[in-house]
């Protein structure tokens, strides 16, 4: 732990650099030399730095870092999670310790939560870092309409931006870099990435709410399935409890015996669970989930015919993200919109996976410690919460209960309009962007003027929050309302008590409460908070209990005490139980992935090999051929199965009784030789596109084994296995096969692949 007294040290340290001319402040940045951490001087250099490195702050961006700001960047230094309140300035704090590792020699890539944040925290710093000579980038999408003609050009670009000492981005333009560049066929077109330190604001959404996401490259369309309308037809006319069942809590929802027979007789199948209605049986469930654990406005918004995938922690829009497994395309089935082609997946990494990749990782957040044990044992962090630099003063009023939507709905516009003319600012936040359009209509209907924020993104964010903070005014958001850009509130709202943050309902978690409190009482500021409950709030919903549906049907406008006291009870048992399944469920994900994770880096590290690795001789190239068709056809020389002549030596091929294997792979390389006009050096590009091109199609297959083997271990556990265990041991053989797959996919496209020589090579695989 970092002492406060080391801290106003450096802030001492600072001011006497005040008076030094600055040609002087910046000869003593470029002789900066720090010494190994374990060496008795590296402290003393840390703190000399610091104190450098927030002068200059003063100098050129006008501001005096706090000694909070200070002791967080010295803890992210030390490779811990700082947990800091709302407005306590974490784009200063990000400055320092982005500074402090770079003077360490490390590289440090700076994760924000959306693009337009990533910008503005790269210009914001662009002149001070460039003034010391720090390189900084900011790396954006790539542009579907991006210029890719040349290939090569664009990644050097890219790579630049890369190399940088500091670079800005998001999770996920990181990781589809990271993706897309490990599936690429020619050394100089492979971005490399040096993995090094990963500085993550609001480091909780993205190792903890969004860690099981996976990030997906897809391609090589699927055969399109016309069952998914079908289906979807089919279980709209299901009755609950009847025909299937649902459990909110495990996210399930399955067929009972009377719907088994009820499919039965709509698709006039006699045993629905058999090998030939396996597709039936796949579009049904799909079709299950889609209407009945999927909903529009808290998992997904419909754009333009299109549905979009929502983040469900912060309600904005997933870009260029789908569900995987058909499932999306249930969904747009349900919704009745233009059904997508189904894509295999090529490629994919959870961020779990991708961050650990990193030999050190550190973040900033504003609640982080109530899930400090989790980033202990997921990545081996600690949480170290940073005082307020002002006295808190915000008051969190007591929670508000009642019976019906009905009535809180009314309760809470009444209470709106009372902190609106007092003066105040009002943010109502909600669960869901269905919830947050609700409100908003219920207001337009009264004529209450305000602003809604839901999916909207980037600039149009930042416009809505800056004017959140001014007299009178309403804005109805998510809880995307100041996360990751700061609400700032006027001198005449703080005269009358501030920012007012009224909650419509709890969240699953505590933490996402206390996200929602957070908005209000930066820096000292007055603010209050309160949440507003009734017996129909989601967060009641996957706990069905006759307790609540007894007090459902009171009709009265306010329940008892004792009432409302085993409300607010219940609804922290409710979160804690949230936690600690939420806290399972990515344990055992990370565990289960950790198998995926070993294959997948070998499977890179195998392509890196193909592409770095001189070409082996012809002479060798054959004889290896020659192996795969004899280990293919187990009697050796003989008898041939025709099929697996036609199917991996030449299509062309006559019907004969006996074929001369190796004949025929003599043959293929004198085709190949004439056409590419005895060039070693075009067969030795061919090759490696060939046996490439079998790496990856394979891989693409073996995804969706393990993605299959995935959910059916996971049904294991109800009969006493254990699923991480199974999944290893399943998952292995599936990686040997894969192995053994991709050798008889490099001789089917060696050996049948249609290839034109012009200017350059073109290749058709079979």
């Amino acid at each position: 732990m970092v002492s406060k007294k080391r801290v106003n040290l450096i802030v001492q340290q600072r001011k006497t650099l005040e008076k030094l001319p600055k040609k002087i402040l910046l000869e003593k940045v470029q002789k900066l030399k720090i010494a190994k951490e374990d060496s008795s001087s590296y402290t003393k250099q840390i703190d000399t730095a610091t104190a450098l490195i927030c002068e200059l702050l003063r100098r050129e961006l006008g501001i005096i870092p706090y000694w909070t700001q200070i002791l967080a960047a010295l803890e992210m230094l030390d490779n811990n999670i700082v947990e800091m309140a709302t407005g306590e300035g974490k784009t200063i704090t990000a400055i320092i310790t982005m500074f402090l590792f770079v003077i360490n020699q490390r590289q440090v890539i700076l994760f924000t939560q959306n693009d337009y944040l990533a910008q503005r925290d790269y210009e914001y710093s662009k002149s001070l870092f460039q003034l010391i000579g720090i390189d900084t980038a900011v790396v954006h999408p790539l542009e579907e309409t991006a210029n890719k003609s040349n290939y090569v050009d664009l990644v050097n670009e890219r790579q630049n931006l890369y190399d940088a000492h500091i670079v800005y981005t998001t999770s996920s333009v990181f990781g589809f870099d990271y993706l897309q560049a490990n599936l690429v066929s020619l050394e100089e077109e492979r971005l490399k990435f040096k993995f090094d330190v990963a500085l993550i604001d609001e480091v909780d959404s993205i190792l903890l709410d969004s860690a099981r996401t996976p990030l997906v490259i897809s391609g090589g369309d699927k055969k399109q399935s016309n069952y998914f309308k079908i289906a979807n037809r089919f279980v709209r006319l299901l009755a609950e409890n009847e025909h299937y069942e649902l459990d909110l809590m495990r996210g399930s929802v399955w067929l009972t015996y009377e719907g088994i027979k009820y499919a039965e007789r709509f698709y006039r199948v006699k045993h629905l669970f058999t090998a030939e209605n396996v597709a039936i049986v796949k579009h049904i469930l799909l079709a299950l989930r889609a209407n009945y654990l999927f909903n529009e406005g808290e998992d997904y918004v419909l754009e333009e015919g299109e549905v979009k995938l929502l983040d469900v922690t912060s309600g904005r829009i997933m870009k260029n993200s789908i569900l995987e497994n058909g499932l999306h395309q249930a969904i747009e089935a349900k919704e009745n919109v233009k059904i997508t082609k189904e894509n295999r997946t090529l490629a994919s990494i959870t961020l779990q996976n991708m961050f650990r990749k990193f030999s050190k990782i550190t973040g900033m957040t504003g609640t982080a410690r109530t899930s400090r044990e989790e980033f202990i044992s997921l990545y081996n962090l600690k949480v170290k919460t940073i005082p307020h630099y002002k006295k808190n003063i915000r008051k969190d009023l007591p929670d508000q209960v009642y019976p019906s939507l009905r009535t809180k709905y009314q309760a809470i516009e009444n209470r709106v309009l009372e902190l609106q003319r007092q003066g105040r600012a009002v943010l109502l936040i909600t669960e869901s962007i269905t919830s947050a359009e609700i409100y908003s209509q219920l207001f337009w209907a009264k004529n209450i003027e305000h602003s809604l924020l839901t999916a909207s993104q980037n600039a149009k964010e930042a416009d809505i929050i800056a004017l959140a903070g001014m007299s009178n005014n309403i804005t109805i958001a998510t809880i995307i309302a100041g996360r990751g850009t700061d609400i700032r509130v006027s001198e005449a709202v703080n005269r009358h008590g501030g920012l007012a943050v009224v909650a419509t309902e709890h969240f699953e978690t505590k933490r996402i409460d206390n996200q929602v409190r957070g908005r209000t009482a930066r820096q000292g500021d007055p603010g209050t908070s309160e949440f507003y409950i009734s017996l129909e709030d989601k967060i009641f919903e996957k706990y069905p209990q006759k307790r609540i549906m007894k007090l459902m049907q009171e009709d009265n406008k306010n329940l008892s005490k004792i009432n409302q006291s085993y409300l607010k009870r219940l609804v922290r048992k409710i979160q804690k139980q949230n936690e600690d399944t939420g806290y399972r469920e990515r344990f055992n994900a990370l565990e289960m992935d950790e198998t995926l994770r070993i294959q997948r880096e070998m499977m890179y590290s195998y392509r890196i090999q193909i592409m770095q690795n001189p070409l082996q001789s012809s002479t060798k190239l054959g004889d290896q051929l020659l192996a795969i068709v004899r280990k293919i056809d187990k009697n050796g020389m003989g008898p041939t199965s025709e099929r697996l002549v036609l199917d991996y030596l030449n299509e062309n091929y006559q019907l004969h009784s006996t074929v001369n294997y190796q004949a025929e792979i003599e043959k293929r390389f004198r085709q190949l030789d004439t056409l590419f006009n005895h060039s070693d050096e075009l067969l030795g590009i061919f090759t490696k596109q060939a046996l490439l091109k079998a790496v990856d199609t394979e891989w693409a297959y073996h995804l969706e084994r393990m993605q299959k083997l995935n959910t059916m271990v996971e049904k294991r556990v109800t009969i006493q296995k254990d699923p991480v265990k199974e999944y290893q041991a399943l998952g292995h053989q599936l990686f040997e096969d894969y192995r053994q797959n991709i050798q008889t996919a490099f001789l089917k496209n060696f050996m049948l692949s249609r290839v034109k020589v012009n200017r350059e090579l073109q290749i058709t695989f079979p």
